[in-house]
């Protein structure tokens, strides 16, 4: 708005320079500008006060007939000096006239330029003002989307966090109860687990006290086993040493017999290669003989041999329980 009444004022009085032939107050001598350049004006947001711009145009003092008459009355009859210092003096400001009016319209001329290139600025700021309008209305309605989208979610996130501080609520009260109940729990199984000491501390009293009378009247009956059984084998061992000395006497001479015949066998049957001779039925007979009688040792070996096993295994299980009963003796000694 100030901008435009610096326009309209600048027009009124160009205005009146052009309907007028005045001057202005002064000798104001303005610098003519080129037609192109674009005069520089103060800030449009600035206060301004008083008169601005160029000076007031006044018009020059006007010389009535009458104000001439009147001096030429006072004077009385002009000499020819006075009426050519006069002429020339009308002519001067005639000139004057002619000049300043000359100069006015070129001023008014620069002006009119000066108007069209600061309506030109004029629109160019009004097409700047809608685009900015324009502009800051998109950003206000991106602010108020922005400004809805973000208390939507500024809503949202506070229901949520009232479902979270309820839930953790819950969850404290839940989590404060099964602490109760884990309290009294873990005082109930102390308490039966004390009983359970108490009486499992009795129990193995009373089994311990047990044990100890079984271990002992078991040691009575393994001392009195051991006694018979040492006896039993005090009276054996001797007998069974006799019969496995006689035993492998048996066997050693029954060893050497079957390799007597063995050998003589080899000795019959390499004879017989070379034809029969008149004795070859007798000497058959006798070799069916040895051999039947050669594997009826065999067989008497392998029993002797069986038994003699048996009598070793026996004495080496003897023996074992020998050293069993010492153990558990010794076991049961340690314990008590």
């Amino acid at each position: 708005m100030k901008h435009n009444s610096l326009v309209s004022d600048s027009v009124k009085s160009m205005a009146f320079v052009k309907g007028s032939a005045m001057r202005t107050v002064g000798p104001q001598r303005h610098p003519l500008q080129a037609p192109g350049s674009v005069p520089r004006f103060p800030p449009l947001n600035k206060a301004y006060d008083g008169i601005h711009g160029s000076a007031m145009a006044v018009p020059p003092p006007r010389v009535h007939p009458e104000e001439v008459k009147s001096s030429r009355s006072n004077t009385g009859s002009p000499s020819r000096s006075f009426v050519a210092s006069r002429t020339e003096s009308l002519r001067s400001l005639e000139e004057d006239r002619i000049r300043e009016s000359r100069e006015a319209m070129a001023r008014e001329k620069q002006l009119k330029q000066q108007i069209v290139v600061l309506q030109k600025l004029v629109e160019d700021l009004k097409q700047q003002l809608k685009a900015k309008e324009l502009v800051i209305n998109e950003l206000k309605a991106e602010n108020y989307q922005l400004e809805e989208k973000y208390r939507l979610l500024y809503e949202t996130e506070k229901a949520d966090h009232t479902v979270t501080c309820n839930a953790l609520a819950k969850t404290e009260a839940d989590l404060q109860q099964s602490n109760e109940r884990i309290e009294k729990l873990i005082a109930h199984h102390d308490k039966k687990i004390a009983d359970l000491n108490t009486l499992m501390s009795s129990r193995l009293t009373d089994l311990t006290n047990t044990k100890n009378q079984e271990i002992a009247e078991r040691d009575v009956k393994l001392d009195r086993l051991k006694k018979q059984m040492a006896e039993a084998l005090k009276g054996n061992s001797w007998e069974r040493q006799q019969q496995l000395d006689e035993l492998t006497k048996e066997l050693s001479r029954v060893s050497e017999e079957c390799d007597m015949l063995r050998i003589r066998l080899k000795a019959a049957s390499k004879s017989n290669k070379g034809g029969s001779c008149s004795n070859c039925e007798s000497s058959q007979s006798l070799l069916s003989q040895a051999q039947s009688d050669i594997s009826d040792r065999d067989q008497t070996i392998r029993h002797l041999k069986n038994l003699t096993m048996k009598f070793e295994k026996q004495v080496k299980q003897g023996s074992t329980l020998l050293g069993l009963t010492d153990k558990t003796h010794r076991l049961s000694k340690n314990t008590k």
